[in-house]
């Protein structure tokens, strides 16, 4: 009875591995809303591990006041956590950087765009702080799906 004990324990051990555990994305991220170009926008966590990236087409930030609702339609979100700190330099080298590396990395399969945009003539030239809020968004990574139905993601400037 003692080596059932024995083994079962032994057994046990062995299952309890933590080897395939997905890690749920835990959006915690600080202003401001980072840019290379006026169409691939990133936010970053406090320790710069963490990256929602967000591409937009070339007419998605008109130079013109109004709201726009658009649908995932030639446009990407992607989740990523690296193994090191990251910085805009990763997202805007003309060549990849091979560090940091991406550990995990969720796709957001559907989502909505919600875009205010809001002219300020105080400015020479006039300025454009388009507030952008993504909504029904479902990220996808190895089967394993998780929605959000409503994040703001941040604000970007546009002259």
């Amino acid at each position: 009875m003692q080596k059932l004990g024995f083994f079962l324990v032994l057994l046990l051990s062995f299952s309890s591995c933590k080897d395939g555990v997905i890690e749920v994305p835990e959006f915690s991220f600080e202003a401001p809303v980072y840019s290379c170009d006026t169409y691939t926008l990133h936010i970053r966590n406090t320790d710069n591990t963490k990256a929602l990236i967000l591409n937009l087409d070339a007419a998605d930030l008109p130079n013109t006041a109004g709201t726009q609702t658009l649908t995932n339609g030639g446009r990407s979100v992607l989740y990523r956590i690296f193994d090191g700190a990251i910085s805009s330099a990763y997202f805007c080298a003309a060549v990849p950087l091979s560090s940091p590396q991406v550990v995990e990395e969720w796709q957001a399969t559907s989502f909505g765009i919600t875009i205010v945009t809001v002219e300020d003539t105080s400015t020479t030239p006039t300025s454009y702080h388009h507030s952008i809020t993504l909504s029904n968004m479902v990220l996808v990574r190895d089967g394993v799906e998780e929605v959000f139905e409503s994040f703001n993601f941040g604000s970007v400037i546009t002259q």
